[in-house]
């Protein structure tokens, strides 16, 4: 039989979010809390499974035996 497919590759992480804004100036000139990190991108599709393999020919048959002469 033919080799089996081989299977698509995983697909790649989606990117990071952006780093969220500063947070405003707090009382007194100090900044308030910095922002929340953007959230983590979804991950990527996996890949397509490969095409399987064709199954190997088959093997070649024996001849055939001569007949016999009549006696």
């Amino acid at each position: 039989p033919g080799n089996p497919g081989v299977n698509g590759l995983p697909g790649f992480p989606g990117p990071k979010g952006l780093q969220g804004d500063l947070g405003e100036p707090g009382i007194g000139g100090g900044y308030s809390q910095p922002g929340k990190k953007g959230e983590i991108g979804e991950p990527g599709e996996p890949g397509l499974s490969g095409i399987k393999g064709l199954a190997g020919d088959s093997g070649p048959f024996g001849p055939k035996g001569f007949s016999g002469e009549v006696g």
